[in-house]
C-alpha cells in the first residue's frame, strides 16, 4: 500500500515537470507580431515623415510628421518630437511641440509638454503635466477623435489648480455681437 501511495505522488511532479519544460520553449519563441516595438533612441534624430505599421517610442528627437494609425506611440522621458503626431494611441513623457491626434486616447504624463491642440475620445492629463492647446473630444461613434472642427481653446497646467488661460476666457465677443 506503500508503494501505491508514493507512485501517486511521483506522477504529478513528471507531469508538472513536463508542462515546465513546454513553457519554457514557448518564451524562447521571442514576442509574436502583435508585440512588435520599435524605439527611436536618444541619440538618434529623424528629420521627415515617419510611418510605421508596428507601436514605437521616441527617445530621441524626430522633426516632421508621426503617422501610426492603428499603433500606439510613446514619446519617452528624453524625447523630443516638433511634428503633428497620428496613432491609435499617444503617450507623452516628454516635449511634444505639434498636434496630437489619436483614435483611442491621449495620454500626459507628470513629465510631459506639450504644446498643440489634442484630438481624441478618451484625454488624460496627469497632475505636473503641461499642456497648451485646443482640446476636441469628438464623437466616438462618428470617427472617434479625429478632428473634425471646432472644439475648445485654452491653455492650461493641469498641476495648478484653476490654471486657465489663453483663448478661452472670452465673454466679450457674445456680448460685441448681441449689440449690434
Amino acid at each position: 500500500m506503500w508503494n501505491r501511495d508514493k507512485e501517486k505522488d511521483e506522477e504529478p511532479m513528471e507531469t508538472t515537470e513536463a508542462r515546465s519544460d513546454a513553457s519554457a520553449n514557448d518564451d524562447r519563441q521571442g514576442p509574436t507580431a502583435g508585440d512588435a516595438r520599435a524605439i527611436i533612441g536618444k541619440s538618434i534624430t529623424i528629420q521627415g515623415e515617419v510611418t510605421g505599421d508596428e507601436d514605437l517610442t521616441i527617445q530621441g528627437h524626430v522633426d516632421g510628421s508621426v503617422t501610426l494609425d492603428e499603433h500606439a506611440l510613446t514619446v519617452g522621458p528624453d524625447g523630443r518630437v516638433d511634428a503633428d503626431i497620428v496613432a491609435r494611441v499617444i503617450t507623452v513623457e516628454g516635449h511634444v511641440d505639434g498636434d496630437l491626434d489619436a483614435d483611442d486616447q491621449i495620454v500626459l504624463r507628470g513629465s510631459a509638454r506639450v504644446e498643440g491642440d489634442i484630438s481624441a475620445p478618451r484625454v488624460v492629463l496627469e497632475d505636473g503635466s503641461y499642456f497648451r492647446g485646443a482640446v476636441d473630444m469628438g464623437d466616438e461613434s462618428k470617427g472617434g477623435g479625429r478632428r473634425t472642427g471646432g472644439g475648445s481653446s485654452f491653455g492650461a497646467t493641469s498641476s495648478a489648480a484653476g490654471g486657465s488661460g489663453g483663448d478661452g476666457e472670452g465673454g466679450d465677443e457674445d456680448s460685441d455681437e448681441d449689440e449690434t
